[in-house]
């Protein structure tokens, strides 16, 4: 019987610290399907049958860009690499840059090209370079689908150019635009609404690029991702905005029309942004402490945050939260490396211990010199 009453206790606790999210069918959307979750923790606020079998149409070249984003961070490449436009990726029709077979261009222009004009040769430009092949990339998104979670979800393509067995769901494109936002460079791309580029073999014929996704100019939160239409998948998007330090997510797939697909896309953000908020008690790198430090060369060192903590749900749940900062050792001596872990910052909210972060280092102190020594007796015999 106690274990019978622990385990409905727990199954409460955990309804109080998930709730359920809200059926999109509240906010009266037109979307078949559609999803809001937080950027960071992956909560999801609304649903509207988030796990339906959907083409992603253009929505797919968020993966793209995602694995784009993931070599250019591990070094593998560079925003200057020149990549010279193959026959596959100017075949590819529907929305393009209007490559020619041979230009060479840069992983930048191209990246422009995806991210703004949503132009199908530039994605598969940069998916072929990527992956060595349009099946080779295909295998890399299926691959990192995989990792991510996507349950719902089988690649074909770079591009979203409609094929039967490339589909996704609106949970899992709201998780991979998730993934993709934690690149904050990605915004420089995603954010853009208009954009100057050359083309061309001479790289001589301007063509003045226009953002697909037009929340950017008509409400003020909104700084992306990407929308995406064939007549298979309706028109759709991944649209994100940020208020204060919350930053919502909200995914709407096979609308009728651009218009509604923009309509439901605002009645998710604002439902979240009205309701909902993120409380965020520790940044990462900010110094929250100091600590003593013997025979050093300063007597004190500021102690930073290895990683930000962050906090999400309904406005007003986490008005009581509390920081202790424990220093992991009584006496430092010095020497100390920068980076190195003397502390632990705890989170609580009233009584409740909700998790810990690290506390590393500042700067590095070397050890007291003799001169030092004799002038610190200096000044305290002078004062």
């Amino acid at each position: 019987m106690k274990k019978i009453i622990s385990l409905i206790t727990v199954i409460f606790l955990l309804a109080g610290i998930f709730p359920k999210p809200v059926h999109a069918e509240e906010l009266t959307l037109t979307a078949k399907s559609a999803v809001l979750i937080d950027s960071i923790s992956g909560e999801v606020i609304c649903e509207k049958d988030p796990h339906a079998k959907m083409y992603p149409a253009s929505m797919t070249k968020i993966m793209t860009m995602l694995l784009c984003m993931e070599k250019l961070h591990s070094g593998e490449l560079s925003l200057s690499d020149k990549i010279t436009i193959s026959p596959d990726a100017t075949k590819m029709g529907g929305t393009q840059l209007f490559l020619e077979t041979g230009e060479v261009r840069t992983v930048e222009d191209l990246l422009y090209g995806v991210a703004v004009e949503s132009a199908n040769d530039a994605a598969t430009a940069l998916g072929i370079h990527i992956g060595g092949s349009i099946g080779g990339f295909a295998d890399m998104m299926n691959k990192k689908a995989k990792e991510l979670g996507m349950n719902d979800s089988n690649f074909v393509n770079a591009c979203g150019l409609h094929e039967d067995e490339h589909y996704t769901s609106a949970y899992d494109m709201a998780i991979l635009s998730k993934e993709l936002l934690k690149y904050e460079d990605i915004y420089t791309y995603i954010s853009t609404w208009m954009k100057d580029v050359y083309i061309g073999k001479n790289n001589d014929i301007l063509r003045r690029l226009a953002n697909t996704n037009k929340l950017l100019s008509r409400y003020e939160h909104i700084d992306g991702i990407k929308t995406g239409y064939t007549s298979q998948s309706g028109h759709c998007m991944s649209a994100t905005g940020k208020v204060g330090e919350t930053r919502l997510i909200a995914v709407v797939m096979h609308s009728e029309n651009s218009e509604k697909r923009f309509e439901d896309a605002i009645k998710l953000l604002d439902y979240g942004f009205s309701g909902y908020e993120t409380v965020i008690p520790i940044k990462q790198d900010k110094v929250y402490a100091q600590a003593d430090v013997i025979n050093g060369s300063i007597n004190r060192i500021g102690l930073a945050a290895a990683e930000s903590f962050s906090l999400f749900g309904k406005k007003g749940k986490y008005n009581d939260i509390k920081t202790q900062y424990d220093i992991s050792r009584e006496i430092i001596y010095a020497p100390v490396k920068k980076g190195q872990i003397l502390g632990m910052a705890k989170i609580y909210d009233g009584e409740t211990l909700l998790g810990e972060v690290e506390l590393y280092a500042a700067e590095d102190i070397t050890k007291c010199k003799l001169g030092d020594y004799i002038k610190r007796v200096k000044k305290i015999v002078l004062f």
